[in-house]
């Protein structure tokens, strides 16, 4: 997503970010586990032709429930804010207004990283990508840091 599309998409975000990488192939979902390697979100793919992956027995839907069983299976489950803890990774998610997931963010102190679909990572306060692209945050995750903090992809199932 080019920069200047950020005052359109992103209308809290303003000079209020850092770019830390360029495009890749990984997304949001796969940023916040740690695999850099594949893209996971829910929907059909094949193993033999894809890259993707999305975890078996989690739901293939956008929803958040889908999303939050996806997650448990490396570690993360609910908590109640964005406040940081001290040995956890905590994960944001975001919500259109009609439920239907967008984005996932991680925290890093008191900022958060993202990686803004197929293009670059940023850093960014929490609020700044709540808009019109990718919704509000509508949950939080949290994992032990010991359970993996960006763990190397493993093949599909």
């Amino acid at each position: 997503m080019p920069e200047e599309n950020y005052p359109r998409d992103f209308p809290n975000l303003g000079p209020h970010f850092r770019r830390t990488s360029e495009p890749a192939y990984y997304n949001c979902i796969s940023y916040v586990v740690g695999d850099l390697k594949r893209r996971w979100w829910p929907g059909e793919y094949h193993p033999r032709w894809s890259d993707d992956y999305w975890p078996a027995g989690a739901p293939h839907e956008e929803t958040l429930q889908a999303l939050i069983v996806a997650l448990a299976t490396v570690g993360f489950t609910p908590c109640p804010g964005a406040e940081p803890e001290a040995g956890f990774d905590k994960i944001a998610i975001y919500a259109l207004g009609n439920g239907l997931i967008t984005h996932a963010a991680r925290q890093a102190g008191n900022l958060w990283c993202s990686k803004l679909g197929p293009d670059e990572d940023i850093e960014h306060p929490l609020e700044g990508l709540e808009g019109p692209c990718y919704g509000n945050v509508t949950a939080f995750l949290k994992r032990p840091v010991a359970v993996a903090a960006f763990p190397p992809a493993s093949p599909n199932p």
